[in-house]
């Protein structure tokens, strides 16, 4: 996994306390949410879009997410 990808995975976990979207990510990531979700899907094996709603509630269920 890349330092862009473990940094995003990082903000995601500090920033779960509100409701997080893919266009709140991506501008933080400043790439489209296309691009965006392809390149983590592709570091990851991960949706992005599963790490955010998912984690947002269970973060339990996240645990093999390794940043």
């Amino acid at each position: 996994m890349n330092t862009f990808t473990r940094d995003l995975i990082d903000w995601i976990e500090k920033n779960l306390e509100g409701k997080l979207t893919i266009d709140d990510v991506s501008a933080k990531a400043g790439y489209s949410k296309w691009h965006l979700q392809r390149m983590f899907r592709d570091d990851t094996g991960f949706q992005l879009a599963w790490l955010t709603d998912t984690c947002a509630t269970d973060w339990g269920a996240c645990a093999g997410v390794e940043p």
